[in-house]
């Protein structure tokens, strides 16, 4: 979803009903209350979202590639750090 939907419900954006889903600007605020994420936006921010969410104590799904072997060390140390699955 493009910035300018965040703050309004998916349903309306789509088809102009209210699903009762919110759209957030940041994966921060996307989180605020989530026990788990699914990363799956792409390899450009999958390393920063990934952190974002371990930083928060949120457990994370990676579905994204284009990592590195660096990047997956990075992102294993940071949860084992927080306790959170990966």
């Amino acid at each position: 979803m493009a910035l300018w939907c965040a703050g309004k419900d998916l349903g309306e954006v789509l088809e102009g009903k209210n699903w009762g889903v919110p759209i957030f600007g940041t994966v921060k605020e996307a989180i605020t209350n989530a026990d788990v994420m699914i990363e799956y936006a792409g390899h450009t921010t999958v390393k920063a979202h990934t952190l974002i969410a371990i930083s928060h104590g949120v457990h994370v799904v990676v579905g994204s590639s284009g990592m590195s072997a660096d990047d997956f060390l990075e992102i294993e140390s940071a949860a084992k750090e927080k306790s959170v699955g990966l």
